[in-house]
């Protein structure tokens, strides 16, 4: 079952007006400052200030000059090797969810079924549905908490004589909801993957990188310069969320970024009309006030500075993670693996919808998953309160499974 995060936001909000104690909200993925405020970038807001705004229609795949930027943002040094062994296509969206409804459409009009993580980002449910792609589960992790690559080769097995191709779904860097990063091994496993899928024939496999979380990570993705280097077979769609890359949320503006074979024939075409076609079915043309002001803000030296202002950032993280990890395993309660991002999630023994029922009792709001996962935002996480959350957590699964519940 999909799970309404911003309904879940809503419901703190009013039971905090309703009720005298403070409510704990570790849904949203939003840096909060220890004092419960929102970070902003100041280079950020700098750039916006000195933004002078287009407020005219801008063309159905974005700017020529936004959509460049954020290519350039995107791929960093690996540019040119991409544009050497690639056909390129970029597309501005509504946010980061835009960018993967659109691959999510290419999946349905290409017969492929999409492969979503287990656990995984819980838009992707909706975004698949919206876009009426059939879907399957992977599970994410395997016994040795790596990326489950076997299984991914397992369902394209079993589902390959229903489906013309597949199209595998990757969060990452700083996973949401895990937090878990890939490793370069990992990533080359699943390159491999793509690659020899497409060489045998018959079926296909793209891939969709959601690099969301990509400014939060200590690094570039480890696939990156893989896939943009080499003249790889199989099609690449990178999703980019301007808002969360800027910390300016509520910054509507994504892109689509496809990286597809030399010899894709047609591809790039049809890919383009299918987007514009979503887009007319929907939103008709992308944010041309928030593409203008997001420009201003691409220029080398505010990323620079931009960098630099999210480096305390990435700490901040790492240092509430720490303390969460402890106060989770003081209370034997078992978690995914954590690398880096705004997100972690735990495991509980129980059904989660009710433990997060039993939670909202207790003032804390959290993220159920399916089948016994929480997920928390650490980018929310009040200091000094890690230790009462594990606490209400573990209380919360023992009610739970009490006789009666």
């Amino acid at each position: 079952m999909a799970i309404d995060v911003s309904k879940l936001a809503s419901r703190a909000i009013e039971l905090e007006k309703k009720s005298l104690q403070d409510i704990t909200d570790i849904t949203k993925g939003v840096i909060l400052d220890d004092s419960g405020r929102r970070i902003v970038l100041p280079s950020v807001i700098q750039g916006f200030r000195d933004s002078e705004l287009d407020f005219s229609y801008p063309p159905i795949d974005g700017t020529k000059k936004f959509r460049d930027l954020t290519t350039e943002w995107i791929l960093g040094d690996n540019l040119e090797a991409a544009k050497q062994s690639h056909e390129m296509l970029s597309f501005a969206t509504i946010g980061g969810t835009g960018a993967i409804l659109m691959a999510f459409k290419f999946a349905q009009l290409y017969g492929y079924e999409v492969l979503l993580p287990d656990p995984g980002r819980p838009v992707y449910t909706d975004l698949a549905n919206g876009a009426l792609a059939y879907t399957r589960r992977y599970p994410l992790l395997n016994r040795n908490d790596r990326f489950n690559i076997e299984a991914v080769a397992n369902i394209i097995q079993e589902d390959k004589q229903r489906f013309k191709g597949f199209l595998l779904v990757v969060n990452d860097p700083g996973q949401d909801p895990v937090g878990h990063t890939l490793t370069e091994e990992e990533s080359q496993q699943i390159i491999d993957q793509a690659n020899a899928c497409n060489r045998l024939g018959g079926t296909r496999l793209a891939i969709l990188w959601d690099v969301a979380y990509m400014s939060y990570s200590d690094a570039r993705p480890t696939w990156l310069s893989r896939i943009c280097q080499e003249r790889d077979s199989f099609s690449s769609f990178i999703c980019f969320s301007t808002g969360k890359s800027l910390a300016c949320y509520g910054l509507r503006v994504g892109m689509i970024l496809a990286l597809l074979s030399k010899n894709s024939g047609e591809l790039k075409t049809i890919l383009f009309n299918t987007f514009a076609k979503t887009a007319r079915q929907s939103y008709l043309i992308p944010d041309g006030v928030g593409m203008s002001a997001a420009v201003n803000v691409m220029s080398p030296q505010v990323l620079k500075n931009m960098r630099a202002e999210i480096a305390p950032l990435r700490t901040l993280l790492h240092e509430r993670s720490v303390r969460m990890r402890k106060a989770l395993a003081d209370q034997n309660i078992s978690y995914l693996p954590y690398d880096e991002g705004l997100f972690m999630t735990i495991a509980v023994n129980s059904n989660p919808e009710l433990i997060t029922k039993i939670l909202k009792g207790k003032n804390i709001i959290t993220t159920p998953m399916q089948p016994r996962y929480l997920r928390f935002s650490l980018a929310s996480l009040p200091r000094g309160q890690e230790e009462t959350i594990a606490l209400k957590i573990r209380e919360a699964e023992i009610e739970a499974n009490s006789p009666g519940a």
